[in-house]
């Protein structure tokens, strides 16, 4: 009994040891599937975020052509529509066109009608109620209006003369001291002309025409007499024949002359203070400035000439006057280099203009230590 219950004893030990190890076996199991889990489970985490930035992604990427879409789409209504509208708006212009011409062509058929009735009634020939109207600079602008189907400029010679006094030479004073005529049609007018844009000096310009007044051709053009103050100037001038051409080259021989002098005084303006002398005539043909530098014991003198005249060779193409400048530099009264100072100036000029350029050639010549800094 005791040998069987011994027996029994150790069966009962094997078992619980066995069980014993069967059960960590397990646990072992069981931690590993767990860990192996855990790892599938981080695993499939981070798949899954891929998918999802993947998804973002296509998403985002299906907005884009979406409105990429819609754009081309827009685009596309647009362009149809501005041909549409271009169509409509040729056909418009289309349209009024051939309406003005259906009221022209039934006017022109309403007038004939009428001109036919009234040849019927009158006896009067067609050729005589259909003639032209003549228009010429003595017509009144209303009567000129009534009979002009053209978009060339009125004829009528005072409203002319008024735009072109007010609009386009407005500096100009103009007087016909005689008007007279001569054999047949031909009618002899004196034009005092005032030249007044540069007030300083002013000048005047007497000029004869003779001009047919039934054909209205000018016959003949003669400049009588030009002021003492610019003859030598114009002279080459006095040989145009051309009324119009001799006006405009006045006027702007008048209008560079002014604006010479406001250049010239603008400089002796800036340098009044600084130079010794400054000289500046009326007429504006020049400038002169002398200084005296107190550090090398020198006196320096600069004079700037500017002409404006006319040449000959010129005015068989062009009415404008030509410009030029010239120098003169002393030093202790010698003169210097005419070249030098002329090559100066050039580069100057080209560089800022003729007043900058002037103004800097001031500076080098008369202040060359203070220039330098």
């Amino acid at each position: 009994m005791e040998f069987t219950s011994d027996l029994e004893q150790r069966k009962q030990q094997d078992k619980s040891s066995s069980s014993i190890f069967a059960s960590s076996t397990t646990e072992n199991e069981v931690s590993s599937s767990n860990s192996e889990g855990i790892n599938d489970a981080v695993e499939r985490s981070r798949i899954s975020e891929d998918e999802l930035k993947k998804l973002e992604l296509i998403e985002k990427k299906n907005e884009l052509l979406e409105k990429r879409n819609q754009l081309l789409t827009e685009v596309n209504q647009l362009e149809r529509e501005s041909v549409e509208m271009i169509d409509k708006a040729n056909k418009t212009i289309d349209k009024n066109a051939l309406d003005v011409l259906n009221d022209l062509l039934s006017f022109s058929q309403k007038q004939s009608q009428d001109l036919e009735v009234n040849k019927l009634i009158n006896g009067e020939s067609l050729e005589r109620l259909s003639s032209s109207v003549n228009v010429h600079g003595d017509t009144s602008v209303d009567d000129e209006l009534k009979n002009k189907y053209d978009s060339l400029p009125l004829l009528n010679m005072k409203l002319r003369l008024k735009y072109l006094s007010q609009y386009l030479y407005k500096d100009i004073k103009i007087i016909i001291t005689s008007n007279s005529k001569n054999e047949g049609s031909n009618v002899s007018l004196n034009v005092e002309l005032y030249f007044q844009r540069f007030e300083n000096i002013t000048f005047s310009v007497t000029i004869k025409i003779v001009y047919d007044e039934v054909n209205e051709v000018m016959k003949d053009f003669t400049i009588i007499s030009v002021s003492d103050q610019v003859r030598l100037a114009v002279q080459p001038l006095l040989q145009v024949r051309n009324p119009s051409f001799f006006l405009l080259a006045c006027f702007e021989f008048d209008k560079i002359r002014q604006r010479r002098f406001k250049i010239l005084r603008r400089l002796r303006d800036k340098f009044i203070k600084r130079v010794k002398t400054s000289e500046l005539p009326r007429s504006g043909e020049y400038i002169l400035l002398h200084t005296h530098d107190s550090l090398k014991e020198r006196d320096i003198s600069l004079r700037i000439d500017f002409q404006v005249f006319f040449e000959a060779k010129k005015l068989s193409y062009s009415p404008f006057p030509t410009s030029r400048l010239t120098y003169e530099l002393k030093k202790n009264g010698k003169r210097m280099l005419d070249n030098m100072v002329e090559n100066i100036a050039d580069g100057l000029i080209k560089e800022y203009g003729v007043e900058k350029g002037l103004e800097e050639l001031c500076n080098a010549c008369l202040f060359a230590d203070l220039y330098k800094h």
